[in-house]
């Protein structure tokens, strides 16, 4: 979670040598959540360094008003939360729920310009962070 994703796409691309493999604007429950129903849309970029390997995914939460204002990033937002690609979200769910383990959120969809779309799912580590499993279709 950034304040502002222009001044950190001109350190991570600018200065880091990053570049941007996607940009999204994604709305509704995902964005609540994330924001701890502080905001209902946010601005998604990811960076990559490389064609294959780790990227860095940037959120900036937005005003739900016309100009879609940034907003500060809200205290109740985890700042920091892991991803994890995985081949299948449900078997994920049905794997770690057969041993009383079970997600933080809801099942989200989201639809990426041009990495497509992709099925989302949070769970808690035992200090609190978010842990993101992302199944891309």
């Amino acid at each position: 979670m950034v304040s502002s994703i222009d001044k950190s796409l001109g350190f991570y691309v600018d200065k880091l040598g990053f570049q941007v493999a996607d940009e999204s604007i994604v709305e509704g429950d995902l964005a609540k959540f994330l924001s701890g129903n502080t905001c209902d849309k946010y601005r998604m970029v990811f960076l990559k360094l490389a064609q294959f390997g780790p990227m860095i995914e940037l959120i900036e939460f937005l005003d739900t008003g016309d100009d879609d204002a940034p907003v500060p990033v809200s205290s109740k937002a985890p700042r920091v939360n892991i991803t994890i690609l995985v081949d299948s979200i449900s078997d994920l769910l049905k794997r770690l729920g057969c041993i009383g383990l079970f997600p933080s959120s809801d099942l989200y969809n989201v639809s990426l310009s041009k990495l497509g779309n992709a099925n989302i799912v949070y769970f808690k580590d035992p200090d609190g962070y978010l842990i993101e499993f992302v199944e891309m279709k």
